[in-house]
């Protein structure tokens, strides 16, 4: 198993982009969020051929919700943000607008190149295979079983637990 760095990434090969590429970057992460944007850049640009899933838009559009209520509340506490949205109208369409923010991006890159595979049972089915051969949890079996029906075999990610899977190439932040 290789591991290589998205700065890196030249192939014309397509890449898979985990959740975690698209968080780092939305919400500027200290230690990745430059080097993500930069990524994406590259595949806004043309320059990279680029897969994701309806899987991880929804991952990271739910972690861009919370992270927005602990911002607007001041807290680390998930399970606050999440009470709160149910009980406060105003305070759920603050936490919203920052996943449609996401979402108006993530579009913009689905019309320029970026593929979204939508997820069928029969991906659900084989990732548990897939699960248990490489000790995944079930949305990262989901992504492996993914990239197999559609042959890529590199995928961008700060997940090391990919790093077990010895059929891709991991490329990291």
């Amino acid at each position: 198993m290789m591991i290589e760095y998205i700065k890196d990434f030249n192939l014309k090969e397509t890449i898979f982009i985990d959740a975690n590429i698209f968080s780092y970057h939305h919400l500027n992460h200290p230690k990745f969020g430059e080097i993500c944007t930069k990524f994406l850049q590259r595949v806004e640009n043309g320059e990279i051929n680029a897969v994701t899933s309806s899987l991880v838009i929804d991952e990271v559009a739910f972690v861009i919700l919370v992270e927005k209520g602990c911002e607007i509340l001041k807290t680390d506490k998930t399970w606050k943000v999440k009470e709160r949205i149910k009980e406060d109208k105003e305070f759920a369409k603050n936490c919203y607008e920052a996943v449609k923010q996401f979402l108006s991006y993530i579009n913009f890159l689905q019309e320029i190149g970026l593929s979204i595979v939508e997820i069928r049972f029969e991906d659900i089915n084989l990732s548990t295979d897939i699960a248990s051969q490489y000790m995944l949890l079930p949305h990262d079996a989901i992504h492996i079983s993914v990239m197999k029906k559609y042959g890529i075999k590199n995928i961008a990610t700060a997940d090391p637990d990919f790093i077990r899977v010895k059929e891709i190439k991991v490329w990291k932040p």
